[in-house]
């Protein structure tokens, strides 16, 4: 069973978290084999970010990183996450591992690319907490 990318992604960048992890957990119900569920972990620490539970983020965001170990966002997302939760060294050493997968990011290139509809503080916030470089 493959998750109904297009509804998912709306709803997660229309910031509508509530139905994401609904489409989320229901994949990782029905298929929880399928090589491709750090997507799905993926997208469940974001819908976690999204409405504050920055710990169920975390647990989320590794279980992304332990299925795909070169996964930049499963990184990225265990980091903010990390930053969120007030777990700063945990965060630092989360962002160096995100920094070795993906040594380009920065916080202005997440800016620039930004797809959530409401914004990106939370997301920013994450990222300068977890101390991820500016430019």
């Amino acid at each position: 069973l493959r998750l109904d990318q297009s509804r998912l992604g709306l709803s997660l960048y229309m910031e509508q978290p509530e139905v994401a992890k609904e489409y989320l957990e229901r994949a990782l119900r029905l298929s929880p084999r399928d090589p491709f569920n750090y997507d799905t972990w993926v997208g469940m620490a974001i819908a976690h970010v999204q409405l504050e539970q920055d710990e169920q983020a975390v647990a989320a965001a590794l279980n992304a990183v332990h299925q795909n170990v070169r996964h930049a966002w499963a990184h990225r997302l265990l980091a903010l996450s990390l930053g969120l939760a007030g777990r700063k060294e945990e965060a630092h050493a989360a962002m160096n591992k995100a920094m070795e997968v993906d040594p380009a990011f920065s916080i202005t290139w997440f800016q620039a690319w930004n797809p959530f509809i409401h914004g990106n503080k939370r997301y920013v916030k994450g990222f300068q907490l977890a101390g991820f470089p500016e430019r």
